[in-house]
């Protein structure tokens, strides 16, 4: 992928994960109310009280703090966006399965979602992930396998880097 289409591809991505973040802020201000509106645990039969809902807020908060981090180092990268020939963060990396299925990952720093960019579907793979840490480091051409904790395996051939 060239570097301009790399370029889009972030930008659709920190749109993407600047959209969910909005809506995660929204989410997180309507919940506040409600928990500042709910009764306390003395005055309601209600089974969640007041202090398990702030518990879940807490979560959610940590989820879009993370969130917000990850478009941090996304806007970094496409201000930095060079061609890159080993599987890193920031990297796209065509792969192709023993079955003959090609998937392409984007690395960023939280994923597990997949965009359609320009007609072509692009799994936006976590850093931290089990397929990321097996493609991390690997160039054109490489073949690697991914060992799940499940016993699986999946051997992919890298077909691109950018």
């Amino acid at each position: 992928m060239d570097t301009e289409k790399k370029k889009d591809l972030l930008q659709a991505v920190i749109d993407k994960l600047s959209n969910e973040a909005n809506l995660m802020e929204k989410s997180i201000e309507s919940e506040y109310q409600t928990i500042k509106d709910a009764p306390g645990a003395n005055k309601s039969w209600s089974d969640t009280t007041r202090s398990q809902m702030e518990d879940l807020l807490k979560g959610k908060i940590n989820l879009l703090s993370d969130l917000e981090k990850g478009l941090i180092t996304l806007k970094n990268l496409k201000a930095k966006i060079s061609q890159m020939t080993t599987a890193q963060l920031g990297a796209v990396v065509e792969t192709q399965s023993k079955n003959g299925k090609k998937e392409v990952y984007l690395i960023i720093p939280s994923g597990g979602e997949e965009i359609v960019f320009k007609d072509k579907a692009i799994i936006l793979l976590s850093y931290s992930s089990l397929i990321s840490s097996t493609l991390r480091g690997h160039k054109k051409g490489d073949r690697v396998t991914v060992r799940f904790p499940t016993g699986g395996t999946r051997t992919l051939t890298i077909l691109e880097v950018s």
